[in-house]
């Protein structure tokens, strides 16, 4: 005898309303979840800057592991509530939308928020020299997540080769105006970082001090020379007379915080050849935007611009710009 919808025994139907209930969770369930937490436990650390060290040592006591959930269940509710809300404006037009299917679209974009957690988690103080691996682990999920969510925005398909470049960004006005921003910003950012530290007392007279010294003396007509160093010139220890080029700017303002200064707008000048090149090979402004917003990122570079004033650190923008030239053939420049 077959069984139909109509013949099938009450407890059969429950049965297999519940599995088809408990397939489509599974089907968006997981992911939905660790979305809805993520804005707590991001925001919870940032509220509770002297906790942050949690990431890296299990040391919360009661009350802040109290505090933790309550963020955590803050989270759920607000995020399920713009979940519901999102799934409520598209029903006006697609009024057979279900909710599961709402969520399941919903988390293709709002996945990006699971980033959150995992930048706060590097901004704990020295984790990168303390927990380099654990620091490599999170820095690999932020950028997966990161390729992701510009690969589904850009509305890419697949990526392409170099014999078949992307397709030209379609507005490319407003691609330059997120990297002129990110330029701007940068520099803004760091050059008050670099101030504000040099002031805490951060800085010291190696190596900051010696360059002082002798900037000052060469924007005086005393070409490397530093009292601070045996012999009393800068080329018993290094020949570095791309200073000379920085001496006319010293003179404007003769203090340590104008090198500060050149060495951070000098490094963020090393955006414009990354440009260039990746918008050269991959024929998309928008592409090369984000790759410049990755090199702002990059904590590397914030080590070196942060780490006093050092001559060596002006070739990073002058490798890119050899790099971008001989791409383009133009060795003599």
């Amino acid at each position: 005898m077959t069984t139909t919808p109509e013949t099938e025994p009450p407890k059969g139907r429950l049965l297999r309303a519940i599995d088809a209930t408990v397939a489509q969770l599974w089907s968006w369930g997981p992911l939905y979840l660790l979305i809805a937490i993520s804005p707590g436990l991001a925001l919870w650390p940032l509220l509770r800057a002297p906790a942050l060290r949690f990431v890296v040592k299990n040391d919360l006591t009661i009350g802040q592991r109290y505090e933790v959930l309550a963020a955590i269940a803050a989270s759920v509710v607000a995020t399920t509530a713009a979940y519901v809300a999102i799934w409520r404006r598209r029903r006006r037009t697609e009024p057979e939308l279900g909710l599961g299917a709402s969520f399941a679209a919903t988390n293709r974009w709002a996945f990006v928020l699971l980033a959150g957690p995992l930048l706060i988690g590097l901004s704990a103080v020295r984790i990168e020299v303390k927990h380099p691996v654990f620091t490599s682990f999170l820095m690999a999920a932020v950028t997966a997540l990161a390729m992701v969510f510009f690969y589904r925005a850009l509305g890419l398909k697949r990526f392409a080769p170099p014999e078949d470049p992307f397709v030209p960004a379609r507005d490319g006005r407003l691609a330059r105006g997120v990297f002129a921003a990110g330029l701007l910003g940068y520099c803004a950012l760091l050059c008050w970082f670099s101030l504000l530290d040099h002031r805490n007392l951060a800085t010291t007279v190696y190596d900051l001090g010696i360059y002082d010294n002798l900037v000052w003396q060469t924007a005086h007509g005393h070409f490397l020379d530093c009292s601070l160093i045996r012999g009393g010139n800068h080329m018993s220890a290094h020949f570095d007379p791309i200073l000379l080029l920085i001496a006319p700017l010293y003179l404007l303002y003769p203090h340590a915080e104008t090198l500060l200064v050149v060495q951070t707008l000098w490094l963020a000048s090393g955006a414009l050849p990354l440009w260039l090149s990746a918008r050269r090979r991959l024929k998309n402004e928008w592409m090369a935007t984000i790759l410049t917003i990755v090199y702002f990122l990059y904590p590397a570079l914030h080590g070196v611009n942060m780490f006093d004033f050092h001559s060596v650190a002006l070739m990073v923008p002058l490798a890119m710009w050899a790099v971008y030239l001989l791409d383009c053939g133009h060795l003599r420049r």
